[in-house]
């Protein structure tokens, strides 16, 4: 009965994969460390899936590692990954409305992708992908913890006012701006990544302090951007969407993640699946130090 169960959920899997949903796309990157999947922040995902009709939730497919590969060529990876995502999904779903959630390294590869790299050494030079081709899909971007945070922007969220370990070029800065009305990037004083301070406890508490504010944020950034184009749009009869293949992420209609106590305070998160619920290796990234993460920048 089982194995019955699995095959049945791997075949709705699929067929979300080659449709175009009818509500938001919501494309997660995980941080490092975390099991394949939304991680930590899957929770806020399947939130927002709940209040939208017809969405569904993408985790991103890339490495999120430190050391295997490493930390600057996972990130690479990711910003591939999530480039190439959009391009397909929107390319196939030209009407489609999608929102991008980030935590800690998947919120550099989310900023990396939209808004170009960052300034640290080791680092791919990554480009930022054309705003003029996607700021009417992409409709919210909420990160928690990036690694790349830039402060006093007019997204900044939580109390940090610094910048974060890995300083970003000041065209990352201008290009970021052509999607600062649904950015939103939360850093809280002491979290050493964000804002290079010295509480490791800070890095894992985004969800439990943000994860509804966020979830209101999204799904108001996805009714006012429905609002807009009913209103701009004559009422028709319309065919329905054209399919939408060979996506980078694979949809799934619940990825939900839950906290733990874990390394550092940063947490660990178990992974829904139709088996149970699995334990990863908990979030490494959040029990080094600067100095080390630096030196493996290097």
């Amino acid at each position: 009965m089982r194995s019955s169960v699995l095959v049945v959920a791997a075949l709705i899997a699929g067929t979300a994969a080659e449709s175009c949903g009818s509500g938001l796309y919501i494309i997660v990157a995980r941080g490092t460390s975390e099991v394949q999947g939304s991680g930590i922040i899957g929770s806020v995902a399947d939130g927002i899936a709940k209040e939208i009709a017809g969405s569904q939730v993408a985790p991103l497919q890339y490495p999120a590692s430190l050391s295997d590969p490493v930390y600057q060529d996972s990130v690479a990876a990711g910003v591939q990954q999530m480039q190439k995502t959009l391009r397909n999904y929107v390319n196939n779903c030209p009407r489609s409305k999608l929102a991008i959630l980030g935590y800690s390294q998947g919120a550099q590869v989310a900023m990396d992708a939209l808004c170009g790299s960052v300034s640290f050494e080791g680092f791919e030079n990554s480009t930022a992908i054309s705003s003029s081709l996607f700021k009417n899909n992409i409709v919210a971007v909420a990160l928690f913890g990036d690694p790349s945070h830039v402060a006093n922007v007019t997204y900044d969220r939580g109390t940090s006012i610094r910048n974060g370990i890995f300083n970003r070029t000041s065209s990352s800065v201008q290009d970021c701006k052509a999607f600062s009305d649904r950015i939103v990037s939360y850093c809280d004083v002491g979290d050493i990544y964000c804002d290079v301070g010295d509480n490791k406890m800070v890095h894992g508490l985004y969800v439990s302090r943000y994860g509804a504010e966020v979830q209101h944020f999204v799904v108001d950034r996805y009714s006012k951007d429905a609002a807009m184009t009913r209103n701009a749009t004559k009422p028709s009869s319309t065919a329905p969407s054209s399919s939408a293949a060979s996506l980078s992420s694979t949809p799934t209609s619940s990825s939900t993640a839950s906290p733990s106590a874990g390394d550092g305070g940063a947490g660990r998160a178990g992974e829904r699946t139709s088996g149970g619920t699995r334990a990863n290796g908990g979030f490494g990234l959040a029990a080094l130090s600067v100095g080390f993460l630096v030196a493996v920048a290097m």
